[in-house]
């Protein structure tokens, strides 16, 4: 009894202290009898921590389009303050941090959720009687009543993806799915990567060609333990081609109480849980596919937070509804659940050793196993269930964690990266004793494979970053980004960033084995089969390779390439689609095109290269390392061979395409540039109509018509010297002319401004009719006219609402530039609104 009383009164201590810290009685009669959170007095946010070398946008200068400008007329603004009033405009939950900064500045922040919400205390002043009051409940969640729900709305649909063509190796199984876990948000709260950051360095993921599923991991009881992923996030894996999860994060490990679950675990009249119609709801009006549940609500030490039954209720209830929907955004969403300690092993008399895991197996559409639990532990479950023939023994996933730690340092480090065997998790065993030449039945695959803290890359740039001295802040974060993506590259194809077909791995976990590991290289992509959006379904393909993150922007701007220098920048909602192949790279032979997989290259691997971009942030570069300012070194080619660089995978089958791509090389350096088609047979495609234009700054483009099946699309050259780089920024990929035309109508809102000091305005913007909706390949960039006539670059983005933050309250004029990546000619428009 002692202790559940001392339970409750630490619970109540927990969710007030953000409103009693912050209780301010003001001197003023109005406010005599008023307690909580006095907004007005708030301190102005400081963005220096999230954005340190960010100086302003005064240096961002254009010129006047020289193009003609639609006049939307003088903006709607709804609501004005010198603070963002939470009593008239509800954002839903959020913690004290949040409010303050959200208060001050007017920003929309990513969505997450604690099921009891807030007291009203929390969000502003109110009656003494009101202090305990209850606010923003996720039974009570709607995206009509939560003002943040816009933002964090996805608009690009989940692309539609088919295998390529051919296998890069034989070791490849299509059926075979992989799952990622990465905390590519750094914290569950305070954060707006839905609108962007002006910092270069952000966490990532840019090999989604290997990756089915991703779940945004993140949760904390204190700040979320719903948490949708981020609109950003949605926007990139959907152009991708993946499906992305939200999580469900009850962790007794970490601070979970009964008490934080009243509201998520409540029931209408009916007997139904209120929290399936609020999951199905969100994930349908945010545009995401599902949600990751993970279930380990009573810790280690299994304290009764919450009845696994209750769950299995909740999970059956969710499953018919979605099932039995007719609606587009409801009919397919996923439930992927996990639980401690899960396995699906069965004993001797044919039962479950773990009810509760094969129970929520049984309830969901897919189910991850804990750690070091192995095909071998689940192959009596599947026979005894008939699913040993079955596709759906797929749906279950074994996972190892990349992110582990043994004696005191992450186990695989910079040395060990990209040499785990991942057979271990879909392929029986046969000498299980060898950890270091292990072999594998892989006459049948068993389970699908899943990554967890796979955003160890990240940890280990982290730490590069930090060792470095005498580097300004932008060159280190550039620094790890290339070193992060690298790192990540070597998680899927190895420590070689490549294929082969001699490819071995090893599945120690003894820091002592290094030795044996040197000539080791494996990754996810020795046995999960490539996927590609390059298909029949897609009519238009288009990328510059962005990963969403810069130190310069490059843009058109009348009718030109335009590079903002020491413009930081990172929002994924503009990143592109990645490239199919980390990184193949092979010799021609000198009677043709018959590039062999196993070619040895040397030192020439791929990278992504933020110095030399020619669009957005990035582009692709053939290099052999980087510098400490993430500069991409030089390869070491062989002088008279040819080459090729092969990008995307594909799986065109039928018409006539028109590819364009452009590259980057010094014209002394390398010769006989052309774009490289191969068939679905591996024989080159036969190409018509050669055209090579120079586009400015050494970059050229190249544009051929193709007829027939298309497994792979690329770059071929031959080299004129030895050392030099060869980059590629655009490919397009177009099945039959498309016309698209501007939306009418397009009108501009805000929903907020902020003004602050009488000085610095911090806006919502609102738009309506400024894309179509199948516009996949759209961005805008938004300006300020300043009082010279000179436009100042404030900020970009691909989706309907958005926000720009401290510019001057002297601003009398927005322009609007769109740029449509979907249209050969005419690709920018312009609008302009008075403030």
């Amino acid at each position: 009894m002692m202790k559940k009383l001392l339970s409750g009164l630490l619970s109540a201590v927990l969710l007030t202290s953000s409103s009693l810290g912050a209780i301010s009685c003001s001197s003023k009669a109005a406010k005599a009898n008023l307690m909580g959170t006095d907004l007005s007095k708030i301190e102005d946010y400081s963005w220096s921590k999230e954005e340190p070398y960010f100086e302003g946008y005064d240096s961002y200068k254009y010129d006047l389009p020289s193009n003609s400008v639609e006049d939307l007329g003088k903006l709607d603004i709804k609501n004005k303050n010198s603070y963002l009033d939470f009593s008239n405009f509800s954002t839903a939950h959020k913690i004290k941090s949040e409010v303050e900064k959200q208060a001050t500045t007017g920003v929309p922040l990513n969505s997450k959720f604690l099921p009891n919400g807030n007291f009203k205390s929390d969000l502003g002043l109110v009656s003494r009687k009101d202090v305990f009051t209850s606010i923003n409940s996720i039974k009570d969640w709607s995206p009509t009543n939560d003002n943040d729900a816009k933002y964090n709305k996805s608009r690009i649909k989940l692309q539609k993806t088919t295998k390529v063509a051919g296998k890069w190796v034989n070791t490849q199984d299509e059926k075979i799915k992989e799952m990622n876990m990465a905390t590519i948000i750094e914290s569950t709260s305070n954060e707006n990567t839905i609108i962007g950051k002006k910092r270069t360095y952000e966490r990532g993921f840019n090999n989604y060609q290997y990756n089915d599923i991703l779940v945004s991991w993140a949760g904390a009881a204190s700040e979320g333990i719903i948490i949708p992923p981020a609109a950003n996030q949605v926007e990139k894996a959907h152009l991708n081609g993946t499906k992305i999860l939200g999580n469900i994060f009850l962790d007794g490990y970490h601070g979970l109480t009964k008490s934080m679950l009243k509201d998520f675990l409540e029931k209408d009249g009916n007997g139904n849980y209120i929290i399936v119609d609020k999951l199905i709801e969100m994930a349908a009006s945010y545009g995401f596919d599902g949600w990751f549940w993970n279930n380990e609500p009573n810790g280690a030490t299994n304290n009764l937070v919450l009845d696994y039954r209750i769950v299995i209720e909740i999970l059956e209830q969710y499953r018919e509804k979605v099932k039995k929907s007719t609606d587009e955004n409801v009919k397919n969403l996923l439930m992927f659940t996990y639980k401690n300690n899960g396995t699906l092993e069965m004993n001797e008399k044919k039962a479950c050793f773990d009810i509760e895991a094969c129970e929520l197996r049984e309830n969901s559409d897919y189910f991850l196993t804990d750690f070091y639990v192995y095909p071998r532990n689940s192959k009596k479950y599947l026979v005894e269930k008939g699913l040993a023939s079955s596709d759906e023994r797929f749906n279950i996933f074994n996972m190892y964690n990349p992110g582990g730690w043994v004696g005191g340092d992450i186990f695989y480090n910079q040395k060990r990266i990209g040499t785990r065997d991942v057979r271990e998790l879909a392929y029986m065993q046969k000498n299980n004793k060898d950890s270091q030449n292990p072999e594998w039945d892989t006459e049948k695959a068993w389970n699908s494979i899943s990554m967890f803290a796979s955003n160890v890359p990240y940890d280990l740039a982290s730490r590069e970053m930090d060792s470095h001295k005498n580097i300004s802040k932008i060159d280190n974060d550039t620094y790890g980004l290339v070193a992060a993506n690298s790192y990540d590259d070597m998680l899927y194809t190895g420590k070689n960033k490549k294929l082969s077909e001699n490819d071995k791995g090893s599945v120690s976990w003894n820091p002592n084995d290094d030795e044996s590991l040197k000539d080791k290289s494996y990754g996810v992509g020795n046995i999960v089969q490539e996927k590609t959006v390059l298909n029949d379904e897609n009519p238009y393909f288009f990328t510059n390779f962005s990963t969403g993150q810069g130190r310069k922007f490059v843009s058109q701007h009348n009718g030109s390439r335009k590079t903002i220098e020491n413009y930081p920048w990172s929002n994924t909602n503009l990143a592109d689609v990645q490239p199919t192949y980390k990184w193949m790279i092979t010799k021609n032979s000198q009677s043709g095109y018959s590039p062999s997989k196993e070619d040895n290259v040397g030192n020439i691997s791929g990278y992504y290269d933020y110095y030399d971009p020619y669009m957005k942030g990035n582009s692709i570069t053939l290099g052999s390392g980087y510098d400490s300012k993430g500069e991409i070194s030089n390869a070491t080619f062989e002088e008279g061979q040819s080459y090729t660089w092969n990008i995307m995978g594909a799986n065109y089958t039928t018409g006539e395409k028109e590819i364009s791509l452009v590259y980057k090389a010094d014209k002394d350096s390398a010769e006989s540039f052309d774009i490289a088609v191969t068939s679905t047979s591996g024989n080159e495609l036969v190409k018509e109509n050669k055209s090579d234009k120079d586009l400015g700054d050494g970059w050229r483009q190249i544009t051929r018509k193709v007829t027939g099946k298309i497994s792979k699309i690329g770059l071929s050259f031959t080299a004129k010297k030895k050392d030099f780089k060869v980059s590629v920024g655009e490919l397009s990929v177009q099945q039959s002319e498309i016309k698209k035309e501007s939306p009418a109508n397009t009108k501009l809102s805000s929903e907020y401004i902020v003004e602050r000091n009488n000085d610095l305005y911090n806006i919502r913007l609102n738009f309506e009719n400024l894309f179509n909706p199948d516009d996949l390949y759209s961005f805008y960039e938004v300006y300020i006219k300043n009082e010279k006539n000179e436009l100042i670059r404030v900020g970009e983005s691909n989706k309907d609402n958005y926000y720009i933050k401290n510019i001057s309250n002297s601003t009398k004029e927005l322009f609007i530039k769109v740029t449509n990546n979907a249209v050969l000619k005419d690709k920018e428009t312009w609008k302009k609104i008075s403030l």
